[in-house]
């Protein structure tokens, strides 16, 4: 679709189509190129012991090429352009990650501020870029939870919600600022905004053209059925960004992460020999049958934490599952919930799951990961 031309305003409209909702018309189906890397989840936390390859596990080089089992290779990345480092720490913001103004000295002097994007939102204009060759991109966040991680991700969390085609489930609204870096790292040097079938609407298909009267477009109203409404800059998750990070399960000045926060993860547990822990589940364990079992095993033995409701699990606690809540579980989705037991519900008294594995002393997680049979087997009894 050919941009429409501004003869004034902003340098940054010359980027802008004629409206302003991202969204591509293409599906996953349409590109053969994406669907070898279907069962790698596209937001997953690998966390173990420090030292033990995590970060080598997820995008490790050797011999000039990512290294054979590694993420970045079973994506089929073969570009550092297609891989975007962040590590958090206590001083990372949001800005950091999604982008901030910055000033630096010009010739004459003087101070100019420029808007300079940050990881997450390369990252997004990248994969877009790459969506219609059929390229992924990985966002690498190293220690996740040494930064503050619900407030440098803000309103990106809505984005984490993933229909089962990769995309979204729910759009954010950009800034201006944020929105105009994101053209630009999108579309460098480029004539149009045309990629594979993407458009750009505004809320009700409602178009509007961009011309000499547009002064400043934050600002524009528009009629739309008879209300007013703003304008506004709309993103989703392409299913070619994918979401790996690491944790150090040994830290202990870290930051909290809340239940709402880590059930949008999938996790991968790292032993200290550092290989990734296969926890196999029993043939057909239905997640419907087996989270009712957790919820009443935390209820009862859980009676003198505090604030037991959030501890408890949901229906779409692991993802993946359909309307009703029904899913054949995966190793992936048992080690998730071990791990909120492990962490989050009996952080403090490792006694109740001792007591259901036969009182067998538990010092680390992956004891417990180790009986992981057993604790299903505990958990079906009557």
């Amino acid at each position: 679709m050919p941009r429409r031309q501004s003869s004034c305003g902003p340098p940054w409209l010359a980027h802008v189509p004629t409206n302003y909702e991202i969204f591509m018309t293409t599906t996953p189906s349409d590109n053969a190129a994406h669907a070898d890397t279907s069962a790698i989840p596209r937001q997953m936390i690998i966390f173990g012991p420090p030292g033990t390859g995590k970060s080598y596990k997820i995008h490790g080089r050797q011999n000039g090429a990512y290294a054979d089992g590694s993420y970045a290779a079973a994506l089929n990345i073969d570009s550092s352009e297609q891989i975007v480092n962040a590590v958090f720490h206590p001083e990372y913001t949001y800005g950091d990650f999604m982008g901030r103004l910055l000033p630096a000295s010009a010739e004459d002097g003087k101070v100019r501020y420029a808007y300079r994007s940050g990881h997450f939102l390369i990252a997004l204009a990248e994969a877009y870029r790459r969506w219609p060759d059929g390229g992924n991109v990985l966002l690498v966040i190293d220690e996740l939870n040494r930064g503050n991680a619900a407030a440098i991700f803000g309103s990106v969390f809505n984005l984490l919600d993933r229909d089962d085609d990769g995309w979204s489930s729910y759009p954010i609204s950009l800034s201006v600022m944020e929105y105009e870096a994101f053209l630009q790292q999108l579309l460098p040097g480029a004539e149009k905004f045309d990629i594979a079938g993407a458009q750009v609407r505004m809320p009700n298909h409602k178009f509007v053209e961009i011309g000499s009267q547009l002064e400043s477009i934050k600002d524009k109203i528009v009629e739309a059925d008879g209300a007013k409404e703003r304008l506004t800059f709309k993103v989703q998750l392409p299913p070619n960004l994918y979401f790996l990070a690491t944790i150090n399960t040994s830290d202990e000045s870290i930051y909290y992460m809340d239940s709402a926060f880590k059930r949008r993860w999938d996790w991968e547990y790292m032993t200290e020999d550092g290989a990734i822990l296969e926890i196999a589940t029993p043939p057909q364990l239905e997640w419907k049958d087996f989270r009712t079992k957790v919820n009443q095993f935390i209820k009862k033995k859980g009676t003198a934490i505090r604030r037991l409701d959030d501890k408890l699990l949901g229906p779409r606690f692991i993802k993946g599952t359909d309307r009703d809540a029904n899913k054949t579980m995966l190793g992936r989705d048992l080690a998730k919930v071990m791990f909120h037991l492990w962490d989050s519900v009996f952080a403090r008294d490792k006694t109740p799951l001792e007591a259901e594995l036969k009182n067998e002393k538990l010092h680390t997680f992956g004891d417990f990961a180790n009986k992981a049979g057993d604790f299903v087997a505990a958990m079906q009894k009557p």
